[in-house]
C-alpha cells in the first residue's frame, strides 16, 4: 500500500513538474513575443520620426525662402518701388508668397498601434505618454497649417495674384499651388484679368504672410525639438532590449 501511494505521489509530482515547466517555457515564449513586438513598433516609430524630421527641415527651408521673398517685396513697395530689384525678381517673389506647404506627419506606426490595441506592447509609460503628446502636436500643427492655407488662399493670394502681370501668371500655374490647382486641367484654366491693387493692401497682405511664416516656423522648430527628444527616448529604450 505504501509503495502504491509513493508511486502515485511520485507520478503526481512528475505531472505537476511537467506542467509547471511547460507553463514556464510558454510564458518565456510569450514574453519573448511581446518583446519582439515592442521592438518592432519602436523601430517603426523611429523610422517615422526620421521621416518627419526630414520633412520638417524641408518645410523650414521653404518658409525661409518665402520670408526672403517677402522681404524683397516689402523693400520694393515701402521704398517707393525701389529700382534695385528687377521686374522678374518682384514677380518671382510674389509667386513665392502664393505658395504654401502643409506639414503631414508619417503616422503609420502610431495609427497601427492604436487600431490594433498594441500600445500595451510598449511598457515604458513615460515613453508612451511622449508618443501620444508628439502625435497630438503634429495633429494640431496640421490644423494650424490648414487654417493658414485658407488665409493665404482667400486673402494673400487675391491681393498678390491681382498684382501679377498676365505673362507671369502663365508661369505661376507651374508652381506648387496644390491648394488651388489640384485636379484642374491647366489647358482649360482661364487667366484672370490683371488689375492694379492698392499698395497698402499689398503691403498688408505681405505682412500677414510674414506673420503666418513666423508662427509656422516657431511651431516647426518646437516640433523638431519634440521629435528629437522622442527619438532619443526610443533609441534609449531600444538599446536596453
Amino acid at each position: 500500500m505504501a509503495k502504491k501511494l509513493f508511486k502515485y505521489f511520485s507520478e503526481l509530482i512528475i505531472i505537476i513538474a511537467g506542467i509547471s515547466i511547460s507553463l514556464f517555457f510558454d510564458e518565456l515564449a510569450e514574453d519573448h513575443k511581446k518583446d519582439q513586438l515592442e521592438v518592432y513598433y519602436l523601430q517603426s516609430l523611429a523610422d517615422n520620426l526620421r521621416e518627419d524630421s526630414i520633412s520638417l527641415k524641408s518645410k523650414i527651408q521653404f518658409i525661409e525662402k518665402v520670408e526672403a521673398a517677402a522681404d524683397v517685396l516689402l523693400k520694393h513697395f515701402l521704398e517707393a518701388r525701389n529700382q534695385k530689384f528687377s521686374s522678374d525678381s518682384i514677380v518671382n517673389s510674389q509667386t513665392a508668397l502664393l505658395q504654401h506647404s502643409i506639414f503631414a506627419s508619417n503616422k503609420s506606426a502610431y495609427e497601427e498601434l492604436k487600431s490594433t490595441g498594441n500600445f500595451v506592447a510598449i511598457k515604458n509609460k513615460q515613453l508612451k505618454n511622449s508618443i501620444f503628446s508628439y502625435y497630438g502636436t503634429t495633429d494640431n500643427t496640421m490644423q494650424d497649417d490648414l487654417s493658414a492655407d485658407n488665409v493665404i488662399t482667400f486673402y494673400v493670394y487675391e491681393k498678390l495674384n491681382n498684382n501679377l502681370p498676365l505673362s507671369s501668371l502663365a508661369n505661376a500655374k507651374n508652381a506648387d499651388f496644390h491648394f488651388l490647382f489640384e485636379g484642374i486641367d491647366f489647358g482649360q484654366l482661364e487667366l484672370p484679368t490683371s488689375k492694379q491693387v492698392d499698395t497698402n493692401e499689398l503691403i498688408n497682405a505681405i505682412i500677414i504672410r510674414k506673420g503666418i511664416n513666423s508662427a509656422q516656423k516657431a511651431k516647426y522648430f518646437s516640433l523638431m525639438k519634440q521629435n528629437h527628444s522622442l527619438m532619443l527616448a526610443i533609441r534609449k529604450e531600444l538599446s536596453e532590449k
